[in-house]
């Protein structure tokens, strides 16, 4: 009986550990950064999370495709190792349509890698649509082989001005937990770093994309 409560005090503790769903909110965009925007640049916003722990930074990006086909890209999780920076793999667990839990694999440089497991929740909507997630508990990981906590979220509206394009705003906040003497690095690389980088390649792959449908479309249109 001593064992089980313990068990249970445990699972009870990982499960309180969970942040909640983060909700996609983010400073209105300055004069400067859209003008970067407009010239095909990739703003970078380091942001100030006010936990000493927590890195959070979010990129904003033009993305020349609509919406629809962002979804399609984001939401194909079983293949976003192709595409998105340092993701080896992905396992999806439950896929309930516009909810999904999936394990990821980070490999970071130096071999090293991490492991966590997500809730991924998509909402849609016509002025604008989101991809928000969290970190949940993962039973039997190490806790050096994981991470504290990371969540975040992708913001897609249409794009001012830049027609069948999509404003994509991507933000993560992450603890990585302790950190190895010497590691620190491991701190910047899963934020402020690699955030940019998550932009690029995935307008990358949703630019192709959209191109890809385009074709099919006249050339159904134009047998």
């Amino acid at each position: 009986m001593r064992v089980l409560m313990v068990v249970f005090g445990l699972w009870i503790a990982g499960v309180a550990a969970a942040s909640p769903l983060p909700v996609a909110q983010y400073a209105p965009l300055s004069a400067d950064e859209w003008n970067q925007l407009d010239h095909g640049k990739v703003v970078l916003r380091p942001l100030d999370s006010g936990n000493p722990h927590v890195r959070a930074a979010e990129s904003v990006g033009i993305i020349h495709a609509p919406v629809s086909t962002m979804l399609e890209v984001l939401t194909d999780h079983a293949r976003c190792s192709e595409f998105m920076p340092h993701v080896a793999k992905v396992e999806v667990l439950e896929n309930s349509g516009d909810r999904v839990i999936a394990n990821y694999t980070l490999a970071l440089p130096l071999g090293k890698t991490k492991r966590y497991r997500l809730e991924m929740v998509v909402r849609r909507g016509d002025a604008e649509s989101t991809l928000v997630w969290r970190l949940i508990p993962w039973p039997g990981l190490d806790p050096a082989e994981t991470i504290r906590d990371t969540t975040g979220f992708w913001s897609l509206k249409p794009a001012q001005n830049h027609p069948d394009a999509t404003l994509a705003v991507y933000h993560v906040a992450s603890d990585p937990g302790d950190v190895p003497w010497g590691f620190g690095w491991i701190v910047d690389f899963l934020s402020t770093r690699s955030v940019p980088e998550v932009m690029d390649k995935t307008r990358t792959r949703v630019e192709a994309l959209w191109q890809e449908e385009r074709r099919a479309t006249a050339s159904t249109a134009n047998p």
